[in-house]
């Protein structure tokens, strides 16, 4: 780091800027965590600019990296400009030469939205990867995979994704949860709870659900929909007139997390691609068992005994899940569950992200 000891606080800028990601606790939890641990955060809208790196140098430390599409497509995020790319390129490189510590946060290994062109998506995602000083992941199996698809092995530092303990505690109770939500009292749940986005493999799973023949249980869809009209419609077409089948569109504040995860049972999350998941982290918090494809962190994070995973390009593999886990033990699998991350807390996250930043100590 620059600054001496005494000296002024550490000053970190991400990208995006914290103040503007929503709908997952990780975000706030970092936020106060950093802020707590005595880190300044700055929003700056033209944090992207290169003259904004000669202006800042000696003011902000660190340049952290979460999600970075947007500094390299065209205005309507539909397209990937090379020109963009290489003015990225020229920005990661400028801010090395100035001075400040550049930080990746490796979410996914391919971006949640793809642009076209491929190749030069690609790119702009390999730049991040190796432009940047130090790459944070959040499992072992990350690092491999960073490694395979980008070349990376240096500087890669794993940091445990922490618990949401805190917001896992209270009411209502299952009862309640579910005469809330109009749900079956007694007949087993599963939840999908997310970004209702076409990368979750809903569709996979309203299909596959429907072939269930025993008529009990219940699959709950909660979460926001993606921007742009049609895909809640065509998911709710798609159920048909299934009464197994419920829907609960739109943002879920932090706050009645638990009514949805208290009410069910099981939670299900057929993603299509995936690295690192939060949602099953947020899950695992409520010590809810969870069926998941074997991909990315999910492994490291379910087995043993804290659900069931699936080969997804198995034919049927996800309905022959779906029934296993109504005949085994989804409690005990629960309790599994909660007790794998209940070491995985926020301070140890902070701490583990402090000392990539080159904070020793919590002064900052």
């Amino acid at each position: 780091m620059r600054n001496p000891p005494g000296s002024r606080a550490t000053c970190v800028v991400h990208y995006p800027s914290l103040r503007v990601m929503a709908g997952n606790p990780y975000w706030a939890m970092l936020e106060a965590g950093l802020k707590e641990a005595g880190i300044t955060l700055l929003d700056e809208p033209d944090a992207h600019k290169l003259r904004w790196l000669f202006k800042n140098r000696n003011r902000v430390d660190i340049l952290h990296f979460h999600y970075f599409q947007f500094l390299y497509c065209n205005r309507g995020r539909s397209r990937a400009r090379l020109v963009y790319v290489a003015r990225f390129a020229l920005f990661l490189l400028l801010a090395r030469l100035l001075g400040y510590r550049t930080v990746l946060t490796l979410h996914n290994l391919k971006p949640t939205h793809p642009l076209n062109p491929a190749w030069i998506d690609y790119l702009g995602h390999w730049l991040a990867a190796n432009f940047t000083q130090r790459v944070i992941v959040h499992c072992h199996e990350a690092r491999r995979l960073l490694a395979a698809r980008y070349g990376r092995k240096n500087n890669v530092i794993e940091v445990a994704h922490p618990h949401y303990l805190g917001y896992a505690s209270g009411k209502p109770s299952k009862t309640e949860a579910r005469k809330i939500l109009r749900l079956p009292p007694r007949s087993p749940v599963f939840l999908f709870f997310g970004g209702v986005r076409r990368n979750k493999g809903l569709e996979n799973l309203i299909q596959t659900f429907k072939e269930i023949e025993e008529r009990e249980p219940t699959l709950l869809i909660a979460g926001k929909p993606e921007p742009g009209a049609g895909y809640a419609e065509q998911l709710q077409s798609l159920a048909g007139k299934d009464p197994r089948i419920r829907f609960h569109f739109g943002y879920i504040p932090d706050e009645e997390l638990a009514l949805f995860f208290n009410a069910s049972d099981i939670v299900v999350l057929p993603f299509s691609a995936i690295l690192t998941s939060s949602s099953t982290i947020l899950a695992m918090s409520f010590a809810r068992a969870v069926i998941a494809p074997r991909m990315g962190c999910l492994p490291e994070l379910l087995e043993p005994g804290a659900g069931w995973l699936y080969e997804a390009d198995s034919p049927g593999a996800l309905l022959q899940t779906l029934g296993r886990s109504l005949k085994e033990d989804w409690r005990q699998a629960g309790v599994t569950a909660l007790e794998r991350v209940a070491s995985h807390t926020p301070a140890i996250f902070i701490r583990e992200t402090l000392s990539c930043y080159g904070c020793t100590n919590s002064s900052a």
